[in-house]
């Protein structure tokens, strides 16, 4: 029988960036691209690929989408270090 790949090693915590990203999504709800427009392709791609975001339609808005917060984001910005470790 085959077995699949194990990841031994967690991801790593969110960078300084991606931890604001996230808490832009957690306090402001759900953005485009175009009012995240400040934060970096590369982040949000990252944050999408670690499952922390999601790229979906609005629920009011079916034509447009937005990068949502997932329940797995909601959990790496609460586990991630404390807010004052993150100040620039």
């Amino acid at each position: 029988m085959v077995g699949f790949a194990m990841r031994h090693v967690p991801w790593a915590r969110p960078s300084k960036h991606q931890h604001r990203f996230l808490e832009i999504l957690r306090d402001l709800g759900p953005r485009s691209n175009a009012e995240t427009a400040a934060v970096r392709f590369s982040v949000k791609r990252a944050c999408q690929v670690r499952g922390w975001v999601e790229w979906k339609s609005r629920a009011d808005f079916p034509d447009i989408r937005a990068w949502h917060l997932t329940l797995v984001g909601r959990k790496a910005l609460n586990r991630s270090a404390p807010p004052s470790a993150f100040a620039i």
